[in-house]
C-alpha cells in the first residue's frame, strides 16, 4: 500500500512460517527507514491514516486478531480492539479521515453474513 503521499510503499515481506515482516521501499527501490514490524500469518492487509506516520494492522493470532495502531516514527503499538475468540476478521479498510475502521467478521457458529450500516 502506497503512503498518502506517495513517497514509499509498504508490502508483506516473505511468508515464511507463521511471521512475516512488513517492510517498506521508496518508488525507486530503495528501502524506507521504519521501525521492525512483525506480523502473524493472515494479517497481511495494513491501511494508513490520513498522514501517513502511523498504520492500522490485525495484530495476534492466526486465527484471531485485533486492530492495532502502529506509530510508523517511533515504533511505538496501541492496541485499538479487544475482540473475543468467536469471530474472525476477514478484510478492512480505515476511512478517509482515519476515524472509523471498516471490516467484515466471521462467526465460528454461523453461515449467515450481516453487514450493518450506521445511520449518519
Amino acid at each position: 500500500m502506497w503512503s498518502p503521499d506517495g513517497r514509499f510503499l509498504v508490502y508483506a515481506g516473505a511468508d515464511v512460517g507463521p511471521i512475516f515482516r512488513v517492510r517498506a521501499v521508496t518508488e525507486d527501490g530503495t528501502p524506507h527507514e521504519q521501525p521492525d514490524l512483525v506480523l502473524s500469518r493472515g494479517a497481511s492487509r495494513f491501511c494508513f491514516l490520513p498522514g501517513g506516520t502511523a498504520l492500522v494492522v490485525l495484530k495476534g493470532e492466526f486465527q484471531y486478531k485485533n486492530f492495532w495502531l502502529i506509530d510508523l516514527k517511533t515504533g511505538n503499538q496501541r492496541q485499538l480492539t479487544n475482540f473475543g475468540r468467536e469471530f474472525t476478521i476477514g478484510d478492512f479498510d480505515v476511512s478517509p479521515d482515519g476515524r472509523e475502521i471498516v471490516f467484515d467478521r466471521l462467526k465460528e457458529n454461523a453461515d449467515i453474513v450481516l453487514i450493518e450500516q450506521v445511520a449518519r
